[in-house]
């Protein structure tokens, strides 16, 4: 049987779940939440619950406190700003390599896919269907890139920003959603064009700016810890 049709374990199923309900704020920060009860709500065993927390754990994302229950590891500003910087740095590397690599026109055709959802939504005001288009445009551009040491640390400082990254891009305006999927688009092509040194330039600029622009959000809105 072919590795990706095999049925995912319940340590497999128990992580992505409480990955999914940290990154969507479904367990808040704040939140001191006992492992057996996770089990019981997940209708998965303890052991596969008690392995996925300490997987989560060695990502830096849960902080599991003995007879106290698990908490789910707060950011500082400060700590979100360091992850963007390092997303920032992964990521232009990504562009760069990936552009160097020649992409085929399906491969690009599905970050023109997600830009185009990133334009509607910002048109729409719809704020939700903006965040996770954004997500999975940068997220397929870091599993394109030919480096697999890359794409995973790349994504793994996703999840580790994730729940702040949702909340600061809530409260952008639609007119800077509009530019933001402006930037993607100009950004495919320069990646099709070939010109990986302006591709990967282009990218860190706006990457540094967003990140500023994000944090620069929660601190004026009083959110100095998510």
């Amino acid at each position: 049987m072919p590795e990706d049709a095999r049925k995912p374990s319940q340590t497999e199923a128990a992580y992505a779940r409480l990955k999914a309900m940290i990154t969507s704020g479904e367990i808040s920060p704040s939140e001191q939440v006992d492992a057996n009860r996770l089990a019981e709500a997940l209708g998965l065993g303890r052991t596969p619950v008690r392995e996925a927390l300490l997987r989560l754990q060695t990502e830096g994302i849960v902080i599991i406190m003995p007879k106290r229950g698990v908490q789910v590891a707060p950011l500082t500003a400060e700590e979100i700003m360091e992850i963007y910087q390092v997303i920032s740095a992964v990521e232009t590397e990504a562009v760069r390599l990936l552009t160097m690599s020649g992409p085929s026109n399906e491969q690009l055709e599905s970050l023109r896919v997600y830009a185009k959802k990133m334009m509607r939504a910002a048109e729409a005001e719809d704020r939700e269907s903006w965040i996770a288009a954004d997500e999975d445009f940068h997220r397929q551009l870091l599993k394109l890139n030919p480096n697999k040491r890359l794409r995973d640390v790349g994504l793994l400082h996703r999840d580790l920003a994730q729940r702040a990254h949702f909340v600061a891009l809530r409260l952008l305006r639609s007119e800077q959603q509009a530019k933001s999927a402006r930037q993607h688009k100009r950004l495919i092509k320069l990646i099709s064009s070939g010109d990986a040194v302006a591709a990967a330039e282009t990218h860190q600029v706006q990457r540094d700016r967003g990140a500023k622009m994000l944090v620069g959000v929660l601190r004026a809105h009083g959110l100095t810890k998510l």
